[in-house]
């Protein structure tokens, strides 16, 4: 990994009480990453995780690729409460958001994309939506009229004044948080409810 921090990752169990950081993955497995070292130890079922930390300043990940629905979630997650600093898995709202990074084509074509999916993930500004203009000449001229003038073009890139992109890889970001030693503690039995997911 090429990060601004440092950090080691590896599988080794026997490196648990000295890691920086452990991650845990739901529902079958455990990664465990060392801030400058971290571990990735995978174990068939819930049961198996460590209920102690190999050192009083040691971060605890809980890691998901999949949904709640197909493991445990809410109440069922008592066991491991007040376990985890942090979460990252394909929800939003987890510390690190790590989504899923693959495509699918859809069993028929997907053309309407509200303007809100972008609203919700883009800076203001960032973009042109189709819908926003009333015809497809409208949108190809004004278009032509960004070409054309550099003042008009060059406000669409104002956002990156304000707005940076974060590490892409977010393992940097993992190494970043096994440094910090935080104090925050996830009450995942709120965050890793099936309850609150859509199921549509």
């Amino acid at each position: 990994m090429h990060c601004p921090i440092k950090c080691h990752v590896t599988s080794n169990r026997s490196l648990y009480a000295d890691a920086d950081m452990v991650m845990f993955e739901a529902p079958k497995s455990i990664k465990q990453r060392v801030g400058q070292t971290i571990i990735l130890n995978y174990y068939r079922d819930w049961g198996e995780w460590p209920r102690f930390r190999g050192n009083n300043q040691q971060v605890r990940m809980f890691y998901a690729r999949e949904p709640q629905l197909a493991g445990l979630s809410g109440r069922g997650l008592a066991f491991a409460e007040d376990m985890f600093n942090y979460t990252m898995t394909f929800q939003k709202e987890a510390d690190i958001f790590y989504p899923y990074g693959h495509t699918r084509r859809l069993p028929q074509p997907n053309s309407i994309t509200p303007t809100e999916w972008y609203d919700s993930v883009a800076p203001p500004y960032s973009y042109i939506h189709v819908d926003g203009f009333s015809s497809p000449k409208d949108l190809s001229k004004y278009l032509i009229s960004l070409d054309k003038n550099n003042s008009l073009y060059n406000e669409y890139h104002h956002w990156r004044k304000s707005y940076g992109i974060a590490w892409e890889n977010a393992n940097c970001e993992l190494c970043r948080l096994a440094a910090e030693k935080p104090t925050k503690v996830t009450k995942l039995s709120q965050f890793w409810n099936a309850e609150k997911q859509c199921k549509s």
